[in-house]
């Protein structure tokens, strides 16, 4: 695989931490009037009810249904293609649109904001004081947020009737921000008249925010907050998650309705305290049971939950739900995500872990780095982790820009020279639609520009629909992919040149991966490609893959080679494998937008299983093709273990063996390829292509397959191309 498709994988948001002002870690009971409680449920029709469903919800990775896979060859062929699957149930069970999230919007003491003043001159020594001494032009939202600091306990802070459509200038007064929200308890409404939108809009009044600064809407560092329905204009970042202690849960925050207009971020956790060169604290930090709920963000990055430069915090139980994200739309700024869990970065960083998150619903839009990302362990971070994360119903809409690279999903554990060891795991993503002209759709990756030893394993990806408005991108012509699986890709001079001595990344392990039933379509590279990475890599291993009852309409762009709908490619130099890969009932058709094909196009094709660029030392192995619909302008399933071109150094000693063809369809000829390779046919077998030695070819079980009308129809090439020798075939 190119290096060059990983240009987006860094470049992460780094921003300023607020006061250290310690945090009470257990609920405080309320001692102030009244004490009424209100409460709403989000969904798609608001309801109200006293008894929510429970909460958190209880997610359950479930079992890969073997059982419904062809690994023995059947007496009568089965349904050929897509329209012949049936997809076992999967899917573990899991909130749906209708089932209710509990938002509190009442609680406790109520205080009245009464002017759109952003002065404190009254006494915030307790509600009681400062109703008493309010000051001369009544009560601010910055004097009801001092007296919930000042005199703890359960607060709601709402807004007259009279400020309904009222700015308030935050940071007119004295150039501060508001103060944080230390006490806990306190919920901030800011829908007067109970529509669910903002009645109330707080602005940035400090002066505009410049890069290497930030001025933050609400500061959120105790637990049970609630913002809801306000509209907060030119923040650096609107809402900052933040940890001024150590050893504290922060739990129950929730926000819901809020419109954002952000410089940077909308909405963000950030739990490290140190930066590049400083020590990493060990903080033993989490936050529990978070709800980010049907908000509106325009920023430059939208939703990020990130533990950075901190060591041992933990996020669990976090729900993101029917948000509209919309990110760096002119595409003119380098940097930022949709929606970014990530549990770890930087040197020295270590233990941090975000398990037990819903991602549903939501819709994203704009030139992101990623839509939705999980990374984790990037820039030196190690020993970091996510689990029983589910990506489910959103909606996404993302294009490239002249600036940078794009890609609709990203699944990363590892990125740069770290201390090993950062692992994801049981992520599914189910019933999403892509849409745009990313360099790659979805990327799922275990260890990449110089990460060792890390693990992606347990993924479901069913029922996507991933559609690419363009095959090609229009400035470099580079072929666009859909899907890619990779571990091991690119080494530390990708990232920094200068950097000594170079570092590649070695066992790394990507298994467990479930792709069934997604529509892909568009793109002019590759459809599904599972790939061990780049020259000079070793012991990388993708293993236990299963690609069934997708349909792929891929197309064959004006130029570019490595054209294939489902590819297994090394590109290393030493031991990396691909075993265990099942491909069964997928429905793979061609649009093709070329007369001329170049030989280098012997390697491309509907299923393709090759070695790739200079690679040496590695085995595919254990792969049954059973069932496939394959229409394509080149073979529709070519196995040629090693090749190179006259510009990269040669393939040796790779070789491809016990593949199952069973029953395959494929009713065309590969006639644009027969004026250079006479013979070739719709299933193809070649020991090696150009510079390649010493590749093999061998125990390949063809059966039961239809090739442009005739049985088991197979070319065989032990050597192709000039400068190609010591290559082999075998099959009974």
């Amino acid at each position: 695989m190119n290096k060059k498709l990983f240009s987006f994988l860094f470049l992460l948001l780094l921003m300023g931490c607020g006061p250290s002002t310690a945090i009470p870690t257990q609920e405080i009971q309320d001692t102030k009037p009244g004490g009424t409680q209100v409460l709403i449920t989000q969904s798609p029709s608001p309801t109200h009810s006293a008894t929510p469903p429970p909460y958190p919800f209880l997610f359950t990775f479930p079992d890969f249904p073997l059982d419904t896979l062809i690994q023995q060859l059947p007496e009568t062929c089965p349904g050929i293609g897509s329209q012949a699957y049936s997809e076992p149930s999967i899917k573990p069970t899991i909130p749906s649109q209708s089932d209710e999230i509990p938002i509190v919007l009442a609680r406790g003491a109520v205080i009245v904001v009464t002017s759109d003043s952003d002065i404190s001159n009254g006494d915030t020594s307790s509600l009681e004081a400062l109703l008493a001494t309010p000051g001369t032009d009544g009560i601010s939202l910055r004097e009801a947020l001092l007296v919930t600091n000042h005199d703890p306990g359960e607060y709601t802070i709402q807004f007259d009737p009279s400020l309904s459509g009222a700015t308030i200038q935050v940071g007119s007064w004295n150039y501060t921000e508001l103060p944080p929200l230390e006490g806990g308890s306190v919920i901030i409404n800011g829908d007067i008249d109970g529509d669910l939108e903002p009645d109330i809009t707080l602005e940035n009044a400090s002066g505009e925010v410049n890069p290497g600064s930030n001025f933050f809407g609400f500061q959120i560092h105790s637990s049970r907050n609630t913002l809801h329905a306000l509209k907060m204009i030119g923040f650096g970042d609107s809402i900052l998650f933040d940890a001024p202690s150590t050893h504290t849960i922060y739990y129950d925050n929730s926000l819901s309705h809020l419109v954002i207009e952000s410089y940077l971020g909308g909405i963000n956790l950030y739990s490290g305290k140190g930066g590049e060169g400083e020590p990493i604290q060990e903080s033993f930090n989490t936050w529990l049971n978070t709800k980010v709920i049907e908000n509106r963000i325009t920023a430059q990055s939208g939703i990020g939950f990130a533990l950075h430069w901190a060591s041992k915090d933990k996020i669990d139980g976090l729900i993101i739900r029917g948000n509209h994200i919309q990110v760096n739309l002119e595409g003119k700024s380098q940097g930022g995500n949709g929606i970014d869990l990530s549990p770890g970065f930087g040197a020295g960083t270590y233990g941090n872990i975000i398990q037990n998150a819903l991602i549903q619903d939501n819709t994203i839009e704009g030139t992101p780095d990623w839509a939705i990302g999980l990374t984790g362990g990037f820039m030196g971070s190690g020993g970091n982790l996510i689990r029983n994360i589910y990506i489910l119903g959103n909606e996404i809409k993302v294009s490239h820009s002249e600036h940078k690279s794009t890609s609709a999903l990203l699944i990363s554990a590892g990125f740069w020279v770290n201390q090993e060891g950062n692992e994801i795991s049981n992520i599914v993503v189910a019933d999403n639609s892509m849409e745009g002209n990313p360099e790659i759709s979805v990327l799922i990756s275990s260890g990449s520009v110089g990460s060792s030893g890390n693990l992606v394993e347990k993924i479901i990806f069913s029922n996507n629909r991933i559609i690419t408005t363009q095959p090609a991108r229009e400035d470099t012509g580079i072929p666009l992919n859909a899907i890619v699986i990779a571990t091991g890709d690119g080494a530390t001079d990708y990232y920094d040149a200068s950097y000594q001595p170079v570092v590649y990344p070695n066992d790394n392990i990507l298994r467990d991966v479930w792709l069934s039933n997604n529509l892909i379509k568009g793109q002019g590279g590759g459809g599904v490609m599972l790939s061990t990475g780049v020259t000079g890599v070793e012991r990388n291993l993708i293993e236990n893959v299963f690609i069934a009852g997708n349909e792929i309409a891929a197309i064959f762009p004006e130029k570019g080679i490595l054209i294939s709908a489902i590819s297994l490619e090394h590109g290393g130099n030493g031991d990396n494998r691909i075993s265990q890969v099942y491909i069964q009932q997928n429905k793979i058709s061609f649009t093709n937008l070329r007369d001329i094909f170049s030989d280098e196009e012997f390697i491309s094709g509907g299923i393709t299983l090759s070695a790739g660029k200079g690679a040496s030392g590695n085995f595919t192995e254990d792969v049954w093709i059973v069932a496939n619909e394959i229409s394509s302008p080149a073979p529709g399933i070519n196995l040629v273990s090693g090749w190179s071109p006259s510009y990269f150094p040669t393939s040796v000693g790779n070789t491809i063996s016990d593949v199952q063809l069973w029953c395959n369809l494929i009713p065309e000829k590969p006639t644009l390829l027969e004026s250079m390779f006479p013979g070739i046919k719709g299933i193809n077998l070649a020991g090696g292509w150009s510079l390649a030695q010493d590749n093999h070819v061998e125990n390949i079980d063809i059966q039961k397959n239809l090739v442009a009308g005739v049985e088991d129809d197979v070319s065989v090439f032990d050597n192709a191309g000039e400068g190609c020798q010591g290559n082999s075939v075998h099959f009974p």
